[in-house]
C-alpha cells in the first residue's frame, strides 16, 4: 500500500488483499472488524459518569449484486476464526432475537455449534486459502473439525461478534424489536427480558457486526422510521458501486505476511485488555474534530453526525490496538478521522433512495437497472422494464425525482427519443497500488 498507516497490522492486511476485486474500503473496514473482534470487552475508553467505550463495531457493506462484499467477509472471518478465541453469532436467526440472546447466554463455556461454524464458512469462501497454513504452530487442513479454544476471560462471556453475508437474513424485515436489542448490545449493557418463568438478565454484553447488503434490500429490511432510530446511526455504511479492479487468477500472498496478520490478532487477542490512556496530543485532535461540520448534506445522517465522535473514539481505539497498543495517540485519532471522511463520501449511496419516499424502492430498482446495463436506455425500455413493479405514472415520477436529484441524466435524440444513464460512480485505478485511498487520506492530511 502507498501509504503508512503508521500500523504493520493494517498495512499489511492491504498488501495481503493488494490482488482481489473488492473496494478497498470494503477490505479496510474489514480489517478494522478484526481488530475490534479480537479485542472484545477487555478494552475499553473510560468516559467518566457516562460509562465505557468498547471497540466494537457495527459496519455495513453496502453494494450492488457482485461488488465482492462477503469476498472481503471472508478474509476477515478466517483470519479471526485461525488466530483467535472470538466466539462467533448465528449466521441466522430468521429474524428473531431469541437466537441471538441463546447465543450470548450460553456463555463461553458451550463452543460454538457445528452446524454453525459449517454455515459461515459456507457463506464466507476461503479467498486466501487460509487452511492448510501454520495457526500458532499448529497445522489446519481443510474440514478440520476442531472447535475454538475456550474463553480464557470470564469478561468476555457474554460477547460475539456476527458475521453475516446478508444483513436481512439475522436481522429480518421491519423487526423493531431486534433492533432494540441491538442497540442494548452495542453499548455493552446488561440484557433483561421475561420469559414463561420470570425475568432473565445477560449481564455485560456486547456485540460486533460485519454485515453485507444491496440499497435496494435495505428498504425492504428497515422500517421507515429506522434513519430516526438509533439503531442505524450506530452503522458505518462502507458503499462500493463496483470491483477495485479485475483478477481473473488470483494469487496466493506471501505466506509470511499472512502469518504475521495471524500474530498480532492473536497477541491482541491474548494479552491486550483494560483501559486505554488518550495522549494530550490525541485529546487536542479529538477536541479540534468534535464539532467539524461533515460533507453529509444529507438529513437521514443527522443522528449519525450526533454520533460520529463516539465512531471516532472507537476507530481510533482500534488503530491503537492494531500497534499492539494501549495509547490512542494523535495520528490514531487523525487516521481514523480521515478514513471516516472517506466512507462518509459514499454513505448517501449506501443508503440508496430509502427513506426518500413511498416510492423509493422503486427507484432504487430503476438506478440500479440504469446502472447495470452501462449506457443510456430509451425511457420507453425503462417502463417496460418495471411495468409489473408500478403503474406507468408510478415510474414516470421516479424517473422525474431521480433526474432532479441527479442520480439520472437525460438526453433526447433527434428524433426526439429520451434516453436515461445512471450518473456514473468512479472507478478506482486498476493499477498495482491503492492510488485513490491513498491520494484522499494524503491530500487531507496535508490540508
Amino acid at each position: 500500500m502507498d501509504i503508512d498507516f503508521h500500523s504493520e497490522y493494517i498495512a499489511n492486511y492491504m498488501k495481503a488483499v493488494e490482488n482481489t476485486e473488492p473496494p478497498r474500503l470494503f477490505h479496510l473496514w474489514a480489517c478494522v472488524s478484526t481488530m475490534a473482534a479480537a479485542l472484545g470487552r477487555r478494552v475499553y475508553i473510560p468516559f467518566g459518569m457516562v460509562g465505557k467505550i468498547y471497540p466494537n463495531h457495527y459496519i455495513l457493506l453496502v453494494g450492488p449484486p457482485a461488488s465482492r462484499k462477503t469476498a472481503a467477509m471472508g478474509v476477515a472471518y478466517r483470519l479471526l476464526k485461525d488466530s483467535t478465541n472470538v466466539r462467533f453469532a448465528p449466521t441466522d436467526t430468521g429474524g428473531q432475537r431469541q437466537g441471538l440472546i441463546r447465543a450470548l447466554a450460553r456463555g463461553s463455556e458451550e463452543a460454538q455449534t457445528k452446524e454453525d461454524v459449517a454455515a459461515l464458512e459456507a457463506a464466507t469462501a476461503d479467498p486466501f486459502g487460509l487452511t492448510g497454513m501454520e495457526v500458532n504452530g499448529n497445522h489446519t487442513e481443510e474440514g478440520d473439525e476442531a472447535e475454538a479454544p475456550i474463553m480464557l476471560d470470564r469478561c468476555d462471556r457474554h460477547v460475539l461478534s456476527a458475521f453475516w453475508s446478508e444483513l436481512s437474513g439475522p436481522l429480518g424485515q421491519h423487526n423493531h424489536s431486534m433492533m432494540d436489542f441491538l442497540v442494548q448490545t452495542y453499548d455493552g449493557d446488561d440484557y433483561r427480558y421475561e420469559t414463561t418463568k420470570g425475568e432473565v438478565t445477560v449481564r455485560e454484553t456486547l456485540m460486533n457486526i460485519f454485515a453485507c447488503t444491496t440499497p435496494a434490500t435495505i428498504s425492504i429490511t428497515l422500517p421507515p422510521t429506522a434513519d430516526g432510530h438509533g439503531f442505524l446511526s450506530r452503522f458505518i455504511l462502507v458503499h462500493g458501486a463496483e470491483v477495485y479492479k479485475d483478477v481473473i487468477w488470483p494469487t496466493m500472498p506471501d505466506a509470511s505476511l499472512i502469518m504475521s496478520l495471524k500474530e498480532t490478532l492473536s497477541f491482541v487477542n491474548m494479552n491486550l485488555r483494560g483501559p486505554v490512556n488518550i495522549s494530550d496530543a490525541a485529546k487536542r485532535v479529538a477536541e479540534g474534530l468534535y464539532n467539524t461540520e461533515l460533507d453529509i448534506a444529507d438529513p437521514r445522517f443527522s443522528y449519525y453526525k450526533a454520533r460520529r465522535f463516539t465512531h471516532l473514539l472507537k476507530l481510533s481505539l482500534a488503530l491503537a490496538a492494531s500497534r499492539k497498543q494501549l495509547t490512542i495517540e494523535g495520528e490514531d485519532v487523525e487516521v481514523a478521522n480521515l478514513v471516516l471522511r472517506l466512507t462518509e463520501k459514499g454513505m448517501s449511496d449506501a443508503l440508496g433512495q430509502f427513506g426518500m419516499s413511498p416510492i423509493s424502492k422503486l427507484k432504487q430498482g430503476i438506478l440500479e437497472y440504469l446502472r447495470s446495463t452501462g449506457g443510456p436506455v430509451s425511457a420507453s425500455a425503462v417502463r417496460a422494464a418495471f411495468h409489473r413493479d408500478a403503474r406507468p405514472q408510478d415510474v414516470v415520477e421516479a424517473v422525474s425525482d431521480l433526474v432532479l436529484a441527479k442520480n439520472v441524466v437525460q438526453t433526447q435524440n433527434e428524433q426526439g427519443t429520451i434516453f436515461l444513464s445512471a450518473k456514473r460512480v468512479k472507478r478506482e485505478k486498476k493499477s498495482g497500488s491503492n492510488h485513490n485511498l491513498a491520494q484522499f487520506l494524503t491530500e487531507q492530511k496535508d490540508s
